[in-house]
């Protein structure tokens, strides 16, 4: 029988090698995970895209599957520790040169994606038609769904640049429009009406200049005062455009109504003077029934601000020249044919 010393030696020895294995293995395992996690990786421009809604298990097994990652889960443990899993962002990423597992997760939290919203100018005066047809050039949405959801919104949507998903529906691209003429009043402190906002977008459809704008509303105001028919040839425009889908499909109509859109520009003035609409100034004491255009801050401001002056009439020549004042009647008239061939 072997002496009890000789057993204990034994026994703490084989331990001591047991704990040193062990330790070995978690050195070996840790080592393992901090090559995988802050090892660099050269990585030749990685087109690599996260879905909404995809899990961080899959987004783990795709990253390795690019060559992006060493180990999916040394990923997942990392991302883990740090509690940072929830925070990823969807979107297309370009990836590329030195990089580790913890540059890849930082650069997915941050939103470091290629962009793929879409760009959209809309100017001051475009009207619900013609926004439709920009965002349906852009590609954002299909023809009409714009003008079928914002016709009652006329004169509220914001003129700006902007920049939309490029799966937004019209209802959200609708919203963020609204929402920016709420910011961009408040930001100017301007206190308004409806009427101020409806005079407003007749300016932006008449006028070019912030000089002229202030003298023509100051001529509209006075002939509501003394109702004295408006005679605005853009709101006659957009009337017929208004009742364009219940009008005759004439070949005259066609040249301006595709069924859909409407282009208040081509719209022949002289054949619709007589034409049944609230917008038909000609016709119609008072403002027309709403907006016909979508106003910017300067149009607003100018119809805040009307100036006096000794004119009653004024027009807007076809070829873009400056606009033509006149004090009465017979001179107005000689003026529309002189500019306009009316």
């Amino acid at each position: 029988m072997l002496p009890y010393k000789t057993i204990m030696l034994a026994y703490f020895g084989t331990k001591n090698s047991l704990f040193f294995v062990v330790c070995v293995i978690i050195l070996v395992i840790l080592f393992q995970g901090l090559f995988s996690i802050f090892w660099p990786k050269n990585i030749s421009a990685v087109l690599f895209e996260v879905k909404k809604g995809e899990s961080f298990n899959q987004i783990s097994k795709d990253l390795k599957v690019n060559g992006i990652i060493l180990s999916p889960f040394w990923f997942k443990f990392y991302s883990a520790l740090r509690g940072d899993q929830a925070y990823i962002k969807a979107g297309s990423y370009q990836l590329e040169g030195l990089l580790n597992g913890k540059d890849v997760l930082n650069i997915l939290i941050e939103g470091k994606a290629i962009s793929d919203d879409v760009e959209v100018i809309i100017q001051e005066g475009l009207n619900v038609w013609e926004i439709d047809k920009k965002l349906t050039e852009s590609g954002l949405i299909k023809k009409g769904l714009f003008t079928k959801s914002a016709t009652d919104l006329e004169g509220y949507l914001f003129p700006d640049t902007y920049r939309f998903e490029k799966d937004s529906s019209a209802e959200e691209i609708i919203q963020k429009m609204k929402a920016n003429f709420s910011k961009k009043i408040q930001d100017a402190h301007i206190k308004f009406t409806n009427e101020d906002i409806i005079l407003a977008s007749i300016l932006e459809k008449e006028v070019k200049t912030t000089e002229d704008m202030q003298v023509v509303v100051g001529i509209l105001k006075k002939r509501l005062v003394r109702e004295i028919p408006l005679e605005v040839d853009a709101t006659l425009a957009y009337g017929v455009c208004k009742g364009g889908t219940s009008l005759a499909k004439t070949k005259l109509l066609s040249t301006f109504f595709d069924g859909t859109l409407c282009d208040v520009s081509l719209v022949p003035i002289k054949d619709y003077l007589n034409f049944e609409s609230s917008f038909n100034t000609y016709k119609k004491l008072g403002l027309p029934l709403s907006s016909i255009s979508n106003p910017g801050i300067r149009a607003i401001q100018a119809a805040l601000n009307p100036v006096d002056s000794p004119y009653f009439y004024y027009l807007s020549p076809r070829d873009g020249g400056p606009t033509v004042f006149s004090k009465t009647y017979q001179e107005h008239l000689a003026a529309r044919k002189k500019y306009l061939g009316l």
